[in-house]
């Protein structure tokens, strides 16, 4: 269930302290009469009195509840509000509510009894939190509500759990290199030509056409012509993420604890995603190794960026780790900045990397294992880590040599030296066939 459901209505019973109250109660009126008792009835006066008060007191109509989310989607590490909202008869005492936390799931407080001061709605809010991206459940929850003196309830009823996608929550990230190869005719990238932009390119001659706006006054009176200034284009990228989801190492501790290797990666995903759709690129997220992913094609805009969460958040580990590499690579366009996230722990993987090396697109690897994993174990385990660390180191040394760049995710400024250096190799001189 996702979102807000409003239950069936409930109807309220007798409780097992109203019935003995009555029973009681007419009892010992019946015992007092017919064997002349005046004790005895002033002892069942009480009983009679609170059971006909409750009786009189009664709720006339059902309980009506309605329970949920009001957003099917939140980011993990955000404070949402799960709200129950009853409609009370009069005659309603107390109302109390219990909500089951799901994995990765804190709610605040787990259960709550409100005083009911009369008839109307009430509405009360838990406060959830998500601690991992992924799909989350919140509940089933309990209700229950209590009449005066606990003579009549209704429930308890259980409500169905609440479905949250919990999206992941960006890394900390930012990038001041230029792209490589802008090519589209939005966005923030300087291009290699002149036009409308926002970098100084130099002064020229005015020319018919220009706008007066661009004249550079203290030129023009210097040398008694007009001059105008010259801007380069600004020029949108296309960037391709490519997620491997192929394994999950570490304890899933959530974003308040140490992040697994599948962790690192979604949520380095995210935060490029989310820098690169915030400069007027379009952006396009391919995953290998995962059960089921949606199609995410090239976009731009914030309504994107939600997608693009959404479909990270859905990632989920597949036990079969053979990988069609080929469909990784098909239909990736030309001058396109290939991004893979990966721990670079499995055979698949480099085969990914490799593939995308002799596609045309040389892609930027960058390596999401955490530093700290496989430290702080037995000595078995992290003799076992050492090993499996350094024959990685020679995977990874192999890559290099073949003019594919490993680097290490460590959030802002981690790609801007190997964007520089495919910027100058893209404005390079290139030998031309005739």
């Amino acid at each position: 269930m996702t979102g807000r459901v409003r239950l069936p209505p409930v109807r309220w019973q007798a409780t097992a302290a109203g019935f003995r109250a009555g029973i009681l109660g007419g009892s010992g009126v019946l015992a007092a009469v017919a064997f002349h008792r005046p004790d005895l009835l002033v002892v069942v006066t009480p009983l009679v009195l609170v059971a006909s008060w409750s009786r009189l007191a009664r709720p006339s109509s059902p309980l009506v509840v309605e329970v949920g989310l009001p957003d099917a989607q939140a980011r993990e590490g955000d404070l949402d509000d799960w709200t129950v909202r009853a409609d009370l008869a009069r005659g309603v005492d107390t109302l109390s509510v219990g909500l089951v936390a799901g994995a990765f799931v804190e709610v605040d407080p787990p259960s709550r009894t409100l005083t009911v001061a009369g008839a109307g709605v009430v509405q009360e809010s838990f406060t959830v939190r998500t601690t991992r991206w992924g799909t989350r459940h919140v509940g089933p929850c309990t209700l229950g509500a209590m009449s005066a003196w606990g003579a009549y309830r209704a429930g308890p009823v259980t409500g169905p759990a609440t479905t949250i996608a919990a999206l992941p929550q960006p890394a900390a990230f930012d990038a001041h290199a230029p792209m490589p190869a802008p090519r589209g005719m939005v966005g923030l990238d300087r291009s290699r030509r002149s036009g409308t932009g926002s970098e100084f390119a130099g002064i020229r001659p005015f020319e018919s056409g220009d706008r007066l706006r661009r004249i550079h006054w203290p030129s023009s009176l210097r040398t008694g012509s007009l001059a105008v200034t010259q801007t380069y284009a600004d020029q949108e990228s296309h960037v391709v993420v490519i997620v491997d989801a192929t394994s999950d190492i570490g304890d899933r501790e959530g974003i308040d604890g140490r992040p697994t290797s599948l962790d690192l990666t979604v949520r380095a995903a995210a935060a490029l995603a989310e820098h690169h759709l915030a400069r007027g690129d379009r952006v396009t997220v391919r995953a290998f190794g995962a059960t089921a992913f949606p199609t995410v094609r090239p976009r731009t805009g914030s309504a994107h960026l939600r997608r693009v969460l959404a479909a990270l958040g859905s990632i989920e580990v597949a036990s079969e780790r053979r990988v069609d590499s080929g469909a990784v690579t098909r239909g990736l366009p030309a001058g396109a900045l290939v991004v893979l996230l990966s721990p670079l722990l499995s055979d698949t993987s480099f085969e990914v990397v490799g593939r995308l090396a002799t596609a045309g697109n040389p892609p930027v690897v960058v390596d999401t294992l955490p530093a700290d994993l496989g430290l702080g174990g037995t000595e078995a385990l992290d003799l076992a880590w050492r090993i499996r660390r350094l024959g990685r180191s020679l995977d990874i040394a192999v890559l290099a040599g073949r003019g594919v760049p490993v680097i290490a995710w460590r959030g802002p400024g981690s790609l801007d030296v190997v964007l520089r250096a495919l910027a100058v190799r893209a404005r390079a001189p290139r030998l031309a066939l005739r």
